[in-house]
């Protein structure tokens, strides 16, 4: 097992080390951002779609808000086209970045070296805990009334989400809240690009799942009551939340009292 283990980290270095000699940085960036949004988004969404609809009683057994609630038909496929517009825009952004910049450049270190175990998990806590304080207070700020009529409303247009509802938001919340949490703190730090790659894959999975509405999930449970509530479970990891008493326990004691 231990043999099996080494043979393969040897074959994924001597691909990264091939790749990073044949192609320019702002190409495997562009990369990673059509890489994860297939396989972190369309793909795992999809395959839960597939769960609703081919398992109907699973689903019912295990969501806590009604099919009735959910996306379908022509609002599914409005869903879908925005998703998929949303990600060619992420796209095109970076894309268009590298046109101007040029394409050998990156915030991130395309070295032909692999990042340490201890380097990998430096990086992916200190990007969690930025992107939550960054989701947090752009959350928050997205619920205030102008900001929510005109931009975030969107992505609370159906109250029982669905994994495709990671997607499903307005075009500037898709780059501001969306993109920017997963960018700037690992691009700030010039973190190797594995670390960013691992953290955008990771982060954009766990997104899907939180929107599954499938209570056994991660967080879909705190997510999906933010779906139908709209006052609590504003951040992604819930300290925040927890810190300012935005939970849903915290919502009904402070409802209790007043």
């Amino acid at each position: 097992m231990r043999g099996a283990i080494d043979r393969l980290g040897n074959l994924f270095a001597n691909t990264w080390q091939d790749l990073v000699e044949q192609y320019p940085a702002g190409v495997i960036e562009v990369g990673i951002s059509l890489f994860v949004s297939i396989f972190a988004l369309i793909v795992p969404s999809t395959i839960f779609l597939l769960i609703d609809t081919t398992f109907p009683d699973f689903a019912r057994r295990h969501k806590k808000q009604a099919d009735a609630k959910r996306p379908h038909g022509l609002q599914l496929a409005k869903c879908i086209l925005v998703v998929i517009f949303n990600i060619t825009l992420a796209i095109a952004t970076v894309a268009l970045s590298k046109v101007w910049l040029g394409w050998d450049f990156s915030p991130f270190r395309a070295d032909p070296e692999l990042p340490s175990l201890r380097r990998l998990l430096l990086d992916l806590v200190y990007a969690t805990l930025c992107r939550e304080v960054m989701v947090y207070y752009i959350h928050r700020l997205s619920h205030w009334p102008w900001f929510y009529k005109h931009i975030h409303r969107v992505h609370h247009e159906f109250q029982a989400p669905i994994g495709f509802i990671a997607g499903y938001i307005h075009p500037i919340e898709s780059e501001i809240n969306g993109g920017a949490p997963l960018y700037v703190p690992l691009a700030l730090r010039r973190a190797h690009m594995l670390s960013y790659l691992v953290f955008f894959f990771g982060t954009v999975f766990h997104v899907v799942l939180d929107h599954t509405g499938y209570l056994f999930l991660l967080n879909a449970r705190e997510h999906d009551l933010h779906h139908e509530k709209v006052n609590c479970n504003f951040g992604t990891i819930g300290l925040l939340d927890w810190l300012h008493g935005t939970t849903p326990k915290a919502k009904d004691s402070l409802r209790k009292q007043t």
